[in-house]
């Protein structure tokens, strides 16, 4: 890298000038590439190349040294440098890749997850001002992300983790949806509102939020969320209506105990899930479910 450095001048890019480099999920032929040329044998290099160049690189050596020891703190910096600024990446075949390495080289020594990134983190963290965490929450994950992103290199992320924009005055009464949560199956682990109710889900919950939350995604034309009967959800699980009435009340009281020990937020019992004799996610509680458990 630093011979190509070297031997290419830096340019601004603006002007319409043709970059180097391109990121993302780049189609070559049969095979995909996260960072590939689009010239050959360029005279310069913009900024922006070199930006992708050492990205691409300090990926690579991160990886290496997680491959060779096994190391999750690498295999997470080395996701950190790759997914940053990319919102395609969760839907890109990468996610798979990197579990797959990680699988392979750790020897099933840890739960790895590719898609609680660091950049995730600190979403689920901002959402989680909204519902007023602890004192004690807000510091474990600050200094977690920090010790991520400067551990990465991602210095300026590092450093913003420490002063950041909150979205809601934490002094204030109200603000805008401040009941609406955003519900996220990253695989094992169920997110609401940026607080994790489970480390691993149970399969039967596993199975009945996706079924509810694919309902929920499809809304129908005018906006209505249909509720699946008792006898619908129990068919598309495989579960007796017996066995999802008790895997609904276990999830609403892991909910309320969270919300209780790490917030000041009392929570309604039907705030994700209305139920019985129908279920459904309640729209009027839920602004946003995202499932990436298929793509584990």
């Amino acid at each position: 890298m630093q011979e190509i450095l070297r031997t290419h001048p830096l340019v601004d890019g603006a002007g319409g000038r043709v970059h180097a480099f391109h990121l993302g999920d780049v189609r070559s032929g049969n095979y995909g590439t996260f960072v590939e040329s689009s010239t050959v044998r360029p005279d310069v290099l913009t900024t922006r190349d070199e930006a992708l160049l050492k990205r691409y690189v300090h990926t690579s050596e991160y990886l290496i040294v997680a491959c060779r020891y096994g190391a999750r703190r690498d295999f997470d910096a080395a996701l950190d440098i790759f997914s940053c600024g990319w919102s395609a990446f969760r839907a890109s075949p990468y996610p798979k890749i990197f579990l797959h390495l990680a699988d392979r080289y750790t020897d099933s020594r840890h739960d790895w997850n590719p898609h609680l990134t660091a950049h995730e983190g600190w979403h689920r963290m901002l959402r989680t001002y909204r519902i007023r965490v602890k004192p004690r929450v807000v510091i474990d994950t600050v200094t977690t992300l920090h010790d991520r992103f400067a551990y990465a290199g991602l210095e300026t992320s590092a450093a913003v983790v420490l002063t950041p924009e909150f979205p809601v005055e934490l002094g204030a009464d109200t603000a805008p949806d401040l009941d609406r949560f955003e519900v996220a199956l990253y695989g094992s682990p169920l997110s609401l509102e940026g607080m994790t109710v489970y480390e691993i889900m149970p399969q039967p919950l596993t199975d009945t939020l996706r079924v509810l939350g694919e309902v929920f995604t499809q809304r129908q034309p005018d906006g209505e969320i249909p509720f699946l009967s008792a006898a619908e959800l129990s068919q598309r699980t495989n579960r007796t209506p017996a066995a999802i009435a008790q895997t609904v009340r276990r999830f609403r009281h892991a909910c309320q105990k969270i919300f209780r020990e790490a917030a000041d937020h009392e929570l309604i019992q039907d705030a994700v899930i209305q139920g019985r004799p129908g279920y459904r996610i309640n729209p009027g509680k839920v602004q946003r479910f995202r499932d990436y458990s298929s793509v584990s």
